[in-house]
């Protein structure tokens, strides 16, 4: 449907395959080589996830699924995001910064940080990011896609931020919701348990 998907170099396991979307001719070129390729691969869905977020491709020939998204998604809310890429069940938190901090801790209610997204659904994607004084960011993943090292962050002014999929989406839920959703960390406790640690630098592949 004229969407444009990238690979994620995720391998997903069979049991998360679910309906064929269609049969396509993938073409792709070896620029050190001046040649060039082609191959037939069906195209899945993949349970529970949006096809306008992610699809599955398994290859002729071979019995791997890969896993591809779209590069340009982009939600209308908070709650579109976390229904089609199932957040409720597919992300996972890792190390929290707080403020403009460069020290982290796991030792957080990350629980808490989901109740908190669920509870702000209707606030509506702005879709670029908004200059601000970040309150916490932590890092999240979607394990199941091959989504790795990103950032979900709350700023005074009242924004939930994440890069969660290719673009960054900003989403407006009142500076004084954010300053609730930070107060609910033991700021004290947090500031005992912090470690310095140097930030992982996502790979970039080129076509």
């Amino acid at each position: 449907n004229g969407i444009t998907y990238g690979t994620r170099d995720c391998i997903i396991d069979r049991s998360s395959i679910g309906s064929k979307l269609g049969l396509v001719t993938m073409t792709g070129k070896d620029i050190y080589q001046n040649e060039e390729y082609s191959i037939r691969a069906e195209v899945f869905c993949i349970n529970a996830i949006s096809d306008h977020c992610a699809v599955a491709i398994q290859f002729e020939g071979y019995n791997s699924y890969y896993v591809y998204t779209n590069r340009n998604y982009c939600p209308g809310t908070l709650g579109e995001l976390v229904d089609d890429l199932d957040l409720n069940r597919t992300l996972t938190f890792g190390s929290l910064k707080l403020g403009e901090s460069e020290t982290s801790t796991s030792d957080y209610d990350a629980a808490m940080i989901m109740n908190q997204i669920n509870a702000s659904r209707t606030s509506k994607n702005l879709s670029n990011s908004i200059p601000g004084t970040k309150l916490f960011r932590v890092s999240v993943n979607v394990e199941l896609l091959g989504i790795q090292n990103k950032y979900l962050a709350v700023t005074k002014e009242g924004y939930i931020e994440t890069n969660l999929m290719e673009w960054c989406f900003t989403f407006y839920i009142g500076a004084d919701k954010a300053q609730e959703i930070a107060d609910e960390f033991d700021m004290e406790q947090i500031k005992e348990t912090t470690t310095e640690f140097e930030p992982i630098q996502e790979e970039i592949y080129e076509e």
